[in-house]
């Protein structure tokens, strides 16, 4: 089933991102990572040096492009 059915169907397709802490993905909105217990927005050292920053900004970009349909 694509997203397109399950978003008619009313299943919405949950967004996850990473935690910045660990590096493990967490649903979007989420404030303690129940990976690491820190919370998901404190920056590691991993998270800068793996330039992570870079693909986050990348997948956000391209989210917003697929909901403006451009």
């Amino acid at each position: 089933m694509t997203s397109k059915q399950r978003k008619r169907q009313g299943n919405l397709v949950p967004t996850l991102i990473l935690c910045r802490n660990c590096i493990q993905y967490i649903y979007e909105g989420t404030k303690i990572c129940p990976h690491c217990n820190v919370p998901a927005e404190q920056e590691s050292e991993a998270y800068i040096k793996g330039n992570y920053r870079y693909f986050e900004a990348k997948k956000c970009i391209e989210r917003i492009l697929k909901k403006t349909n451009l």
